[in-house]
């Protein structure tokens, strides 16, 4: 027992400097690891977070969505090992992996969250770049409602401005891929109107009309060169009445015309102003017409009586119609403001004027126009220019434009 003793005792004062070592030196050591370092968050960072709902909002799950959903499936990885770390018993010693993760997701983010920016602004102006335009055809059409026939077309022209107003509206939302839609949709609705009136108007630009009704209005003006008569020449490409006497111009007048004047006359209630050389049958005043004054031709011609009877048998003429009469050039309607279905209107100075000088039997043409430099055609050429833009960018987009819209 005194040997064990003396051996146990040579061995604690040996041992006593370890004891030290480890009671001075090792225990901090142990605590240290085992509280971790200070710079280890104790909580997940709320920026990151932040920035990832940042990005969906602006958009970047459909601009971007390859680099989005890298973004995201990095977010969770971090927030899960983060959860991990700081739920078990021996924390790590080291954070310095963590914050050089962190802040390199941070910085993916920020530069994900520009080049979405950047995005959505080009794709901004350029469908703006297409609304803005199509609003001004729909302005353009809407302006020709009153002197061509339109039918179902108007309608057809308001669902069209519909769906450009829907279109403005999913830009200002940020809604692309709708808007878009929206402004292809309500193109789709103004080539319909556009075929129609641009067949209407292409006979004020075609050589054969023209040089025929040229020839009206030379013989009208011969004949009161010859005559020393008066006769009226009428316009209506430019809305203009023209009083000559003696083979000259002694006055101009605008005019309304019906609410389909730029055409010729078919039928009766199609609202077209007829085309061709008249007479003056009859002048009328008082209690006669309802309007200031009148002078009454003799439409329909043998002509447009022809055209009729051959359109008819065509099927193209609505059923129950007939050629239709009373054509006038009046003046305007003492009790209202109706617009004429298919006469030509003056105001009442004007009309004073022509009926004083008009004697019965006094020649009236009415032409479209005599040349192609007139406001139907000007306007023809700003439909069709503007759809053949439409055309070259739908059919030719820039290198730019197809990266715009390329597939992630």
């Amino acid at each position: 027992m005194k040997i064990l003793r003396l051996e146990w005792g040579t061995i604690l004062k040996r041992l006593w400097p370890l004891i030290l070592t480890v009671t001075f030196i090792g225990i901090p050591v142990l605590a240290y690891s085992w509280w971790g370092t200070p710079d280890y968050p104790e909580r997940f960072p709320v920026e990151v977070e932040t920035l990832d709902r940042t990005l969906f909002v602006q958009g970047g799950h459909q601009l971007f969505p390859d680099q989005y959903q890298q973004f995201h499936h990095r977010l969770l990885e971090i927030r899960h090992d983060w959860r991990t770390a700081v739920n078990q018993w021996w924390f790590p010693k080291d954070g310095t992996t963590f914050h050089q993760r962190y802040n390199e997701l941070m910085s993916e983010g920020t530069l994900l969250l520009e080049a979405i920016r950047q995005k959505s602004l080009a794709l901004r102006m350029d469908i703006d770049d297409l609304i803005r335009p199509e609003y001004d055809q729909v302005s353009r059409l809407r302006s020709l409602t009153s002197l061509f026939e339109m039918g179902p077309d108007v309608s057809t022209l308001s669902h069209a401005e519909g769906l450009l107003n829907e279109a403005s509206t999913r830009l200002e939302a940020g809604q692309f891929g709708k808007a878009r839609l929206a402004v292809k949709n309500a193109v789709s609705s103004l080539q319909t109107v556009e075929k129609h009136m641009v067949e209407q108007m292409h006979r004020y630009s075609d050589s054969e009309q023209l040089a025929r009704w040229n020839q009206w209005a030379q013989d009208t003006i011969q004949w009161s060169t010859a005559t020393g008569g008066a006769a009226i020449i009428t316009h209506k490409a430019s809305r203009k009445l023209l009083l000559y006497r003696q083979g000259q111009v002694v006055a101009e007048y605008p005019v309304d015309l019906g609410f389909s004047g730029l055409l010729d006359k078919q039928f009766e209630g199609d609202g077209a102003t007829p085309e061709g050389r008249f007479r003056v049958i009859r002048k009328k005043g008082g209690e006669e017409t309802k309007f200031y004054r009148a002078l009454l031709i003799n439409y329909p011609s043998p002509e447009h009586q022809n055209r009729f009877q051959e359109l008819q048998a065509l099927g193209e003429i609505p059923e129950g119609r007939t050629v239709g009469s009373a054509i006038e050039i009046h003046g305007k309607n003492l009790n209202s403001d109706d617009r004429t279905n298919g006469c030509i209107a003056l105001e009442n100075e004007a009309m004073e004027h022509v009926f004083q000088r008009m004697a019965l039997g006094g020649p009236i043409t009415i032409v479209g126009a005599l040349d192609t430099n007139n406001e139907v055609v000007s306007t023809l050429h700003t439909l069709e220019d503007h759809i053949q833009r439409r055309n070259v960018h739908e059919k030719e987009p820039s290198s730019q434009r197809a990266d715009l819209y390329a597939k992630p």
